[in-house]
């Protein structure tokens, strides 16, 4: 296993050409609002390998330094790794799902606006209370806040994504960026219970280099205005370097359509979808109908 100065040396020297990856999934995707970036997949396999001693690098941004991909880097004032977010297959659906969860309140306190204390509480006789609600603690046990903690209740929506397949492109080394992605298990969100389980991954070497913009000069990925300037699309502000859900060192960038955009080119010809088709063939079939 290399370390990681010399990872950064042979990262350097290696071969590098366009390329494309498909990830084949057996299951739907929880995609996250900033996309899926080839670049930060790439850079949590690398930091497994160098930090796997460290259990909380993940979670604690203080500790993250920039590292070593077999991807080549753009020039300019902020420069980034040439790889793309992730398109998904022309044939896909999106939906939402909902999660509920509602904490066991067996011991929970409660809230009550008719409390009546006894004599001697409050008052030498019994008295109501003057606030409006009164935090009732049962006298089981400590009670369990569900509206922060570990004990909070939610009912929230997620987006979904049920696709074939992911297509990223990057100019980097076909055998480590295969090397690497081989020991990725899933990718989106709440890979945990089951979304975004990889089948197999593919990655190609090809002749176009579509890491930066898609075959109609769109971004492919996340752009800074300052280095890529008069292009027509979105502007937000986002990170150029992973991670991509920190909100330090924000910069203006140009953005793809969409979180997870379709990719419509291949080989220069959209797919089309099972309506589509079928509508052809119907129309094939009755072609000269409105004639008679």
């Amino acid at each position: 296993m290399l370390s990681l100065e010399n990872r950064n040396l042979t990262y350097k020297r290696i071969n590098k050409t366009p390329l494309r990856i498909t990830i084949h999934l057996s299951t739907p995707i929880v995609y996250p609002l900033n996309g899926i970036h080839l670049d930060a997949l790439l850079t949590e396999i690398v930091a497994r390998e160098l930090f796997s001693y460290d259990l909380d690098r993940w979670q604690n941004q203080d500790k993250h330094v920039e590292l070593p991909l077999p991807l080549e880097k753009t020039k300019g004032e902020y420069p980034l790794w040439k790889a793309s977010i992730g398109f998904s297959s022309p044939i896909s659906r999106e939906h939402q799902d909902f999660w509920i969860k509602r904490t066991n309140d067996e011991f929970a306190g409660y809230k009550s606006s008719e409390i009546v204390w006894p004599a001697g509480v409050i008052s030498d006789v019994a008295s109501k209370s003057l606030a409006k609600e009164v935090n009732i603690e049962r006298a089981t046990g400590p009670a369990n806040n569900p509206a922060s903690g570990g004990f909070k209740s939610y009912y929230e929506n997620r987006n979904l994504l049920l696709t074939d397949y992911m297509i990223f492109h990057a100019f980097g080394n076909k055998e480590e960026v295969e090397r690497l992605l081989n020991s990725l298990k899933a990718i989106g969100k709440k890979v945990a219970i089951g979304f975004g389980k990889i089948n197999r991954v593919e990655v190609d070497e090809m002749e176009d280099d579509y890491s930066l913009f898609t075959p109609n000069e769109k971004p492919a990925r996340n752009l800074p205005v300052e280095d890529f300037p008069n292009l027509k699309s979105q502007i937000i502000a986002s990170r150029t370097i992973p991670p991509y859900w920190s909100k330090r060192e924000l910069v203006v960038c140009y953005a793809p359509p969409s979180p997870i955009p379709v990719w419509e080119w291949e080989d220069d010809v959209k797919i089309t979808s099972f309506e589509e088709s079928w509508f052809e063939e119907n129309m094939e079939e009755n072609d000269g109908w409105f004639d008679d």
